[in-house]
């Protein structure tokens, strides 16, 4: 494969202008100059016509052109590239033109463009002519754009704008983007040559298969997971089932084809009601009991009159019992005759009025003997009289009881099965809804998963990722220890004076190895600017070297924003170009100076020495005592002059 360089760079003005940069290819390019003279935004140019997704032209060059041009070549195929700067509304176009062939000429204005393609149209082509083809990373994506690889990865291996140029954060262009990060260390592989295109076809198609078999295990578990829900489901319902007396079989069966009969017997129960007795002849029972206990109570209440009657006869008897026996004692003396003395017995004419007294109350006493006697065996009987009319009623109030408690028991008895039968009737609804809502599938359908697995297999016994792995490991050497080579060629500070660059591209990283010291150095712990910058350059061409060598599909060219940046930083106020010389005293300025002039050195040797490897370098100093610099120098751009990337003049949209 030839090598592509950046051969110009044309803009197209609002009026039909044009401005023209013009490279020499195989060779050191230096543009310098001020600040804010548009250097910086060279890089971005070249970025917006390699396809990418938005355009971050500065606005002073964006409200002066309408287009803008790179023109690339191999030495047998020239590559056109045009793209539309965006209306200021917009944040970018997706209007581009594409043209190649041999000796392609620029055209002069925008209606002779030629080739009008779509964003992906062109990045398609450009693919196409630098070798990329139509690879997709190692994964799987709905959207086919977004694991195609692309120029879009290709990018790292050519740029080294100012964010990374000596940025102790930041290893390679792009890295710092949580987009196209993911995106550039899955086509690493690729571009490094670990992997064909039909190995990457095969890795994605591996991971897709992996999806795919992981799809149909998670179903098949959930297929059996069903299964056994719907068993377990089946049990619990013929399990209530047998609670409400609607199931009486025992045994709860395992097989599903058994669960679904006996639930479809189950869910045939018809309901039945039962007539709860009727609560008013409860109450009407409850009533007449009422009634009787008050029947009771007002019989107890006249026998204890009775009682009370005949205590007061029995003293009553007593007492005329007692006067009687007293008076009788008068026989002695024959008081009963009244014309006869008591004492003497002697008759006496007048009638004794003592005598007559006596006699009245002794028949007095007689009389109410007998009234007593006669009237005490009428209160017995009254009171015996009573105590059987209790006993009836009691006997009744037991009766009442039993059939109050008879019914009450059958109302609730009735009650009870209401309520079984309605939560039988709600089981079975529940098992009718249940075996219309859920299928039981008997067994899986391996059809599927057994012919993934089949394909992995095949795939893997093909494809061997552990062979890509070895092959990836080989390959990060080989770029660790060019970049180590080339580090030797650069002005570096401790640890890099001891050490070794060793690249992993996995998750892209740098560790700086001392043998003798047996340490390592993690990126972030290098320290000086000066050591990043090297550390910077050394591995960007390191793999140059290897791609060149490898003939992989990166065009052989490298764009660096500021060489000097550690040693002439915007920051201090350096705005203007830097002029040097190199000096022979011993001041810090011209020891900066000879680093500086020995990080050029570096890029023309490797020029020479590497056939068809292009530098472009947007520098702010200028070595005006140094021929291949000044040869080098393709345009030098001053705020007080009258050159600039865009001329002033030009018409603003």
């Amino acid at each position: 494969m030839k090598s592509w360089n950046l051969e110009s760079i044309r803009f197209y003005s609002l009026d039909g202008k044009t401005r023209d940069l013009n490279f020499s290819l195989g060779e050191v390019n230096i543009i310098t100059g001020d600040s804010n003279t548009g250097k910086t935004a060279i890089i971005r140019v070249i970025d917006y016509c390699l396809g990418s997704s938005s355009c971050r032209i500065p606005s002073f060059i964006k409200d002066r052109t309408s287009f803008v041009l790179t023109k690339w070549t191999n030495g047998d195929v020239d590559l056109i590239v045009s793209r539309a700067i965006p209306k200021k509304s917009a944040k970018t176009s997706t209007k581009m033109f594409v043209e190649y062939g041999a000796c392609v000429n620029v055209p002069g204005k925008i209606e002779d463009l030629k080739g009008r393609a779509s964003l992906e149209q062109a990045r398609l082509a450009i693919e196409k002519l630098f070798g990329i083809g139509n690879a997709y990373q190692g994964g799987d994506s709905s959207i086919a754009d977004r694991n195609r690889i692309s120029i879009r990865q290709a990018t790292p291996y050519m740029y080294l704008t100012k964010n990374v140029v000596d940025s102790d954060t930041i290893l390679m262009h792009g890295l710092d983007d949580s987009r196209a990060a993911p995106m550039i260390v899955g086509a690493m592989p690729f571009f490094l040559g670990a992997q064909k295109e039909d190995e990457i076809a095969a890795e994605r198609r591996l991971k897709q298969l992996e999806k795919m078999i992981e799809a149909e295990v998670k179903r098949k578990e959930n297929l059996n997971k069903s299964n056994l829900d719907f068993i377990n489901k089946c049990h619990s319902l013929l399990r209530e089932s047998r609670q409400v007396g609607i199931y009486e079989n025992q045994e709860l069966p395992v097989e599903a084809d058994a669960l679904i009969e006996r639930l479809l017997n189950v869910s045939k129960w018809d309901f039945k009601k039962v007539n709860i007795p009727n609560e008013d002849e409860i109450n009407s029972l409850i009533k007449d009991k009422s009634c009787i206990h008050s029947e009771i109570s007002r019989l107890k209440r006249k026998r204890k009159s009775a009682l009370n009657i005949g205590s007061e006869s029995s003293s009553f008897k007593s007492t005329v019992e007692s006067q009687t026996k007293k008076l009788k004692s008068l026989d002695l003396y024959n008081c009963y005759d009244v014309h006869v003395c008591p004492i003497c017995d002697s008759n006496i004419a007048e009638v004794n009025e003592v005598v007559e007294k006596i006699n009245g109350s002794f028949k007095s006493l007689e009389f109410e003997r007998k009234v007593v006697s006669k009237h005490k065996p009428n209160v017995d009987n009254l009171i015996r009289s009573i105590d059987e009319e209790i006993e009836l009623n009691t006997r009744e109030i037991v009766n009442l009881d039993n059939n109050i408690k008879s019914l009450i028991a059958e109302s609730e008895e009735a009650k009870r099965f209401n309520n079984l039968s309605q939560r039988a009737a709600r089981i079975s609804g529940r098992i009718s809804y249940f075996l219309d809502s859920h299928d039981f599938n008997s067994s899986f359908d391996s059809t599927r998963l057994n012919a993934y697995i089949e394909e992995k297999e095949e795939l893997e016994e093909r494809f061997n990722i552990e062979r890509k792995m070895q092959r990836l490991s080989i390959i990060e050497n080989t770029i660790s220890n060019y970049a180590s080579e080339v580090m030797k060629d650069l002005p570096r500070g401790i640890p890099c004076d001891t050490s070794k660059i060793q690249f992993f591209s996995k998750k892209p990283s740098v560790v700086l190895y001392d043998n003798e010291a047996g340490r390592e150095y993690q990126f972030d712990d290098v320290g000086s600017d000066e050591n990043y910058l090297t550390i910077h350059l050394s591995l960007i061409f390191g793999m140059q070297r290897y791609l060149k060598e490898a003939k992989r599909p990166v065009p052989n060219f490298v764009v660096i924003d500021q060489v000097s940046r550690p040693y002439f930083s915007m920051k201090e106020g350096n705005e203007s170009e830097v002029e040097l010389k190199v000096g022979v005293s011993n001041t810090q300025m011209d020891e900066d100076t000879l680093a500086l002039k020995q990080y050029f050195d570096f890029l023309f040797d490797e020029v020479e020495r590497r056939s068809g490897l292009q530098v472009l370098v947007l520098e702010h100093a200028y070595f005006s005592d140094d021929k291949r610099y000044k040869n080098a120098v393709k345009y030098r751009w001053h705020k007080v002059g009258t050159e600039k990337l865009i001329p002033e003049e030009w018409p603003v949209s």
